[in-house]
């Protein structure tokens, strides 16, 4: 199983990325400790340590399904435009990172062709 942190993910898409639970050290260390298996489109199927790409589309809008994403356990969420995580980012562990790119479409293939090697 291919496995990378969600730093070196960073880095590599060129985002800016922000925490919605305040910053600082704590941010930091965020993108340090997580893993990251597998990268998905689609919020439905979200597996454990899955970066999720909103990827918008002629009928449907990934970025309106980011929340659902969270929810089914995230680690992460690269779009090209705010996000409001609802539910998913209350409480103590609000730790579900987005990345703002400008392009998530052309973010999702230089991420598989990183992660993936192809």
């Amino acid at each position: 199983r291919q496995r990378t942190p969600l730093v070196d993910l960073l880095t590599q898409l060129g985002g800016h990325a922000s925490a919605t639970g305040g910053g600082g050290e704590e941010e930091e260390e965020i993108w340090e400790n997580v893993i990251v298996e597998s990268l998905s489109n689609d919020s439905r199927h979200i597996g454990d340590n899955c970066v999720y790409f909103c990827i918008e589309g002629t009928k449907l809008d990934g970025h309106d399904f980011a929340s659902q994403a969270a929810e089914n356990g995230a680690v992460a969420i690269v779009a090209s435009k705010p996000v409001d995580l609802g539910a998913a980012q209350q409480g103590e562990h609000n730790t579900c990172p987005v990345i703002l790119v400008e392009n998530t479409q052309q973010s999702l293939a230089m991420a598989s062709k990183s992660f993936y090697g192809k």
